[in-house]
């Protein structure tokens, strides 16, 4: 059966939508307009969206990074670090009525395409609770041990439940 959405590169022009998702998905979590739009400006090749018809269903932000160093939540990022040794995956999140339709599996994979293409040899996100741990684990996805003392303290603004995780290419 073929699919009934595209992904495609993200571009500023779908800000709104993204930020729509974004407030609609992460109730707790939520981070303010300038801190999403950050992820887009430092990294817009690295970010993709998800389609079904003409409308933006979901999005996968990421953006080149150091391991275990975690951006703290709802901060803007101006710069992307010097010498880069991950793809960090920031927010990956998707409408509640187009889940459980390969969407979010699918941005996965075009981030992970992306990050090889880069020349990157592993992925580190967080993951903020149980369900997003167990869906990023069945990707390949390991919990992976926090080192930088700052870093642990970020991992905290995420939730009690939160865990670091990478993917190793």
């Amino acid at each position: 059966m073929k699919n009934l959405y595209n992904i495609r590169e993200a571009k500023e022009v779908y800000f709104n939508e993204i930020f729509n998702i974004q407030k609609s998905t992460y109730k707790d979590f939520a981070e303010t307009n300038e801190a999403v739009k950050s992820r887009l400006d430092i990294s817009v090749k690295t970010c993709f969206v998800a389609r079904v018809k003409n409308e933006i269903v979901g999005y996968l932000l990421s953006h080149p990074w150091k391991v275990n160093l975690i951006p703290a939540l709802n901060t803007v990022l101006d710069s992307i670090p010097l010498n880069t040794d991950c793809l960090y995956m920031h927010d990956l999140a998707i409408f509640k009525k187009n889940r459980k339709a390969g969407i979010g599996e699918a941005l996965i994979k075009k981030g992970i395409d992306c990050a090889i293409r880069l020349g990157f040899i592993r992925i580190n996100l967080i993951a903020i609770n149980d369900y997003a741990k167990n869906f990023y684990k069945t990707l390949g996805f390991k919990a992976k041990r926090i080192t930088h003392k700052d870093s642990i303290t970020d991992l905290f603004a995420y939730g009690e439940s939160a865990e670091y995780m990478q993917l190793d290419l």
